[in-house]
């Protein structure tokens, strides 16, 4: 992955230039993923998915940093984490007119100390 630098302002001689870093992680997950006809005369289907992801991050702890219009730089150290998790996932989809198109709306979830994520989308698909 990579994280842009970027330049503070507004603190006059301690503005901040924070160079660009890169790192490598890696992303194992393991869960179930389940899916239900209900309605199924009205196509109404139902998709669950329950995970456990683990990241673990391999490099990019150190940020190379300078004061603006300063020579030198100097470097910190930020936390070389590993997260540990929880993913649920539920959609709901419709099919219609000879199921040539459909809509879902997808909520997607991750949760684990001190980090959440939610994300909610909504997709029409017409098929020709």
């Amino acid at each position: 992955m990579r994280e842009n630098g970027f330049t503070e302002t507004n603190a006059d001689s301690l503005n901040l230039h924070v160079k660009k870093s890169n790192y490598h992680l890696l992303r194992s997950e393991i869960g179930s993923h389940f899916n239900k006809c209900f309605l199924c005369r009205k196509d109404l289907i139902a998709d669950l998915k329950l995970s456990y992801v683990q990241e673990t991050r391999f490099d990019g702890r150190h940020y190379s940093s300078n004061l603006v219009d300063q020579s030198g730089n100097f470097v910190v150290s930020g936390i070389k984490y590993n997260r540990n998790i929880f993913s649920p996932s539920l959609a709901i989809s419709k099919l219609f007119i000879n199921d040539n198109i459909s809509a879902s709306i997808r909520y997607d979830g991750e949760f684990a100390k001190k980090y959440i994520n939610h994300n909610l989308s909504a997709q029409i698909v017409k098929s020709f």
